[in-house]
C-alpha cells in the first residue's frame, strides 16, 4: 500500500486526506499513487513543495 506526502520546510510531513475527511488516503498500486503524485504536482498554483509517494510499510487496519 502506498500513501502520497509531502516533506515540508519546517521539517514536518503532510499527508494527502481522502476528500472531505482527516483519513489518509492509500493507494494499493504504485503506478496509480505515482500518476496521482504527478498530477498533483503539475497544478500551477500548487506549492513548491513536491508530493512524492511513500510505500506503507504496516498499514493500519
Amino acid at each position: 500500500m502506498y500513501r502520497i506526502i509531502r516533506r515540508l520546510n519546517d521539517g514536518s510531513i503532510e499527508t494527502l486526506k481522502d476528500t472531505g475527511t482527516t483519513t489518509t488516503k492509500t493507494l494499493t498500486d504504485y503506478k496509480e499513487a505515482k500518476l496521482l503524485a504527478n498530477k498533483l504536482n503539475s497544478i500551477e498554483h500548487a506549492s513548491t513543495v513536491d508530493w512524492t509517494v511513500e510505500r506503507i510499510k504496516h498499514p493500519v487496519e
